[in-house]
């Protein structure tokens, strides 16, 4: 019988535990609607149980029939069962059930924030743009007191201006565009 690990992730492709999954075959990466939240833990997220359903990104992997270490390994990491306990999933975009990490106490992290976007590192990602455009914001508001209060150039700082506005625009195009991401299930 098959077994199928899904993680969302410091265990995804491009994150630094990712060398863990090296005896897996990559299977796909899905949106699905399951009974969990996804919180924001500082340096990883966690699941945890919850009555309504959200839409959560996951990336899927099988593990080989022969391999006795990868659950093994992915326990030890994920510090199952103490920390985590992990349950069966039905991934209905990927037609497969597959194991699934979450927070054994999750009630103790009813002060985390919820990763509303369902993908950990989609928001990472937008935590950075986010910073971004707040740092081109404070420059154009200077940029504009400047000009207000003409204590330079006024062909100097409105380029300038200029220029952040055009960041400002740029970037939150980048956002819309990861905020509408689709997915593709990728064999």
């Amino acid at each position: 019988m098959n077994k199928y690990i899904s993680v969302y992730g410091t265990l995804r492709k491009g994150c630094g535990a990712n060398y863990k999954m090296d005896n897996t075959e990559f299977i796909g990466i899905s949106k699905e609607n399951v009974n969990f939240k996804m919180l924001h833990l500082g340096g990883f997220p966690g699941l945890v149980k919850s009555e309504e359903k959200n839409e959560l990104v996951f990336e899927t992997y099988k593990i080989k029939d022969d391999d006795k270490d990868t659950l093994r390994i992915l326990d030890q990491y994920e510090g199952y069962p103490s920390f985590y306990d992990r349950c069966e999933i039905e991934l209905e975009n990927l037609g497969v059930k597959s194991w699934v990490y979450y927070l054994k106490n999750g009630r103790e992290y009813s002060n985390e924030s919820i990763i509303q976007s369902g993908d950990w590192l989609n928001q990472e990602i937008m935590n950075e743009i986010d910073l971004l455009i707040e740092d081109y914001e404070r420059k154009l508001k200077t940029a504009q007191s400047m000009i207000d209060l003409n204590k330079m150039s006024s062909a100097r700082i409105i380029a300038k201006a200029s220029c952040y506005k055009s960041f400002i625009y740029e970037l939150n195009i980048l956002k819309n565009k990861m905020n509408n991401y689709v997915f593709e299930n990728k064999n």
